[in-house]
């Protein structure tokens, strides 16, 4: 009897090295390497449990055992989670304690941005959430509820091409909109796949936590007071533990809804 031989393993560790100065690294990676150093911080109790990882200044090396697809849904749903009592929102919790108010502005941030396209997200439709200001001010804000996205959930976007039939990381991964605000495949039909965007598993990994270390602002219409556009602050990094302590600042993360409301 022939016996079929098996494809070829993986080591039996996995060791992946990320660092700030990566070749052909963008603000955005930087951000998204800052926003995964959060995010292990947030999880030092539960390190070696299946994902281990070395943290400097400038870099983060990650390692696991088992398969890419299960060391990074681990990862995912520790890191992008809703929220337990408002309906619909995302929770981050290596952001930390963070106000009402400031939640829903980065949750209508990143859905305004990173998923802003339709297919990136499970809607259930607009809600309104109340902001407590003091006690005397109240103000109610709308806000998209969602049940799923792809920062949390990946199995969509792994059926165009993220895995192989082991369930380890292809040599290059196709990066698209959710990933980098903007990306898009130029001329599909006639290229044929020439102008797709990819990546290496370690740039893919960066870029997958970018919202938790970028801002969200609302910029106005100047024609129409009533419309408006949401902007996207990407900080400049050089160093992954100090902006990690600044990025939890009272001061860095609040949000004013004040002058917005006025104008109503």
């Amino acid at each position: 009897m022939v016996t079929k031989a098996k494809p070829p393993q993986p080591s039996t560790e996995r060791v992946f090295q990320l660092s700030l100065w990566r070749p052909f690294n963008t603000p955005l990676h930087r951000v998204g390497l800052a926003g995964l150093y959060m995010s292990l911080n947030y999880l030092q109790p539960w390190k070696g449990n299946v994902i281990d990882w070395d943290l400097t200044p400038e870099s983060i090396i990650l390692r696991w055992k088992c398969t890419d697809r299960e060391a990074l849904t681990w990862l995912l749903n520790h890191t992008y989670q809703l929220h337990d009592s408002i309906q619909g929102l995302i929770k981050i919790p290596a952001l930390g304690e963070i106000s009402t108010d400031t939640a829903v502005t980065i949750h209508n941030g990143i859905l305004s941005t990173f998923l802003q396209h339709p297919s990136s997200v499970g809607g259930e439709g607009i809600k309104k959430c109340t902001l407590q200001f003091d006690e005397n001010q109240t103000m109610e804000v709308d806000y998209k509820a969602i049940n799923r996205y792809n920062h949390q959930d990946l199995n969509p976007f792994a059926k165009t091409g993220l895995y192989d039939k082991q369930d380890y990381f292809l040599p290059y991964i196709r990066i698209a909109q959710w990933l980098i605000p903007g990306a898009t495949e130029k001329h599909v039909a006639v290229a044929g796949g020439k102008t797709r965007l990819q990546e290496s598993p370690e740039g893919f990994l960066s870029l997958l936590f970018a919202p938790i270390g970028c801002s969200y602002y609302q910029v106005r219409s100047r024609l129409k007071a009533n419309k408006y556009r949401w902007g996207l602050i990407i900080p400049n990094i050089n160093n992954l533990e100090e902006f990690a302590k600044i990025r939890q600042t009272e001061g860095f993360q609040v949000a004013n809804y004040c002058c917005h409301s006025l104008e109503k």
